[in-house]
C-alpha cells in the first residue's frame, strides 16, 4: 500500500497526540458504533458525541458545516419521531434483519461482503486481533464479529488503552484501521449515505466516512511527522 506505521520507538515517543484527544476519539467511535446498532434510544447522545470538537483544535476541517447541519436534522428527526419503529424499519431495509436469507442487506454492514469471499478468513482474522488486544465483540442477535459496530467500538478499546500509554493498543489501531478497516468502512459509509432515506442514517454514513478518514490520516501521516514534516489534518 505504500504506507509504513509508526514504529513502538516512535509511538512511545510520539507527543503529538494527548492522551485526552486519544479518549476524545474513542468516545466518538464507541458513538459511532451505537449509531449502527438498533437500540435508537442511545442514538441522540451518540450524535451529540459525534458532533462534539477534538480536544487542541479550535476547527475541525473534517467536522465541518454540513456535517453539523446533517447531525441537527438527524437529532430534529428523533426528537420529533420518538418512536423506534420507523428507525429500526429503515435500519432492516439497509442491513438486513436477524436472517440474511429472510431479508436481504441493501447494505451489508460487515467486512466479509467487502474484502473476501473467505467469510471465515476474514472473521478468523479479525478475532485474532481482538483477542491479541484484549476486547470481547458484542454478540447479541447473533452480530457478526465483523460487523461495523463491532469494529469500530473494537478501535475505542484501542483508543482508550492508548489514551492510559500503552503503546500496544495505538500500533493496534493505527494498523487495523489503514490494513482492514478503512478498505471496507469508507464503501460501506458511502453506501449507507447514498441509499438512506433517513436522516439518523444518513448521518451516521456521513459522519463514519468522515471519521475513517480522520484517523487513516492521522495513522497515515505520522511517519512524515518525525521527518519535520507537517500534515494536513483537521485535528
Amino acid at each position: 500500500m505504500g504506507i509504513r506505521l509508526i514504529t513502538r520507538e516512535q509511538a512511545e515517543s510520539q507527543n503529538e497526540v494527548s492522551g485526552a484527544s486519544q479518549r476524545a476519539k474513542a468516545r466518538k467511535f464507541s458513538a459511532c458504533a451505537e449509531l449502527f446498532r438498533r437500540d435508537a434510544t442511545a442514538h441522540p447522545s451518540a450524535i451529540r458525541t459525534m458532533l462534539a470538537g477534538c480536544p487542541g483544535t479550535s476547527e475541525c476541517r473534517s467536522w465541518g458545516e454540513n456535517l453539523h447541519d446533517s447531525g441537527t436534522q438527524a437529532l430534529t428527526w428523533l426528537e420529533a419521531n420518538p418512536s423506534s419503529d420507523a428507525l429500526l424499519d429503515e435500519c432492516t431495509r439497509l442491513f438486513g434483519g436477524k436472517d440474511w436469507v429472510a431479508t436481504m442487506p441493501l447494505v451489508p454492514p460487515c467486512a466479509c461482503s467487502y474484502l473476501s469471499p473467505a467469510v471465515d478468513g476474514v472473521i478468523s482474522d479479525v478475532l485474532v486481533a481482538y483477542d491479541a488486544a484484549g476486547f470481547a465483540p458484542w454478540a447479541e442477535d447473533r452480530c457478526c464479529a465483523a460487523h461495523i459496530s463491532n469494529e469500530l467500538e473494537f478501535m475505542a478499546h484501542c483508543l482508550k488503552g492508548a489514551a492510559e500509554g500503552e503503546t500496544d493498543q495505538l500500533l493496534t489501531s493505527r494498523a487495523f484501521v489503514v490494513t482492514h478497516l478503512y478498505q471496507w468502512g469508507v464503501v460501506f459509509a458511502a453506501a449507507t449515505y447514498a441509499r438512506a432515506e433517513n436522516p439518523v442514517l444518513r448521518f451516521a454514513g456521513s459522519v463514519l466516512e468522515q471519521l475513517l478518514f480522520c484517523e487513516y490520516g492521522h495513522a497515515a501521516a505520522s511517519e512524515s511527522s518525525y521527518r519535520g514534516l507537517q500534515p494536513s489534518l483537521g485535528c
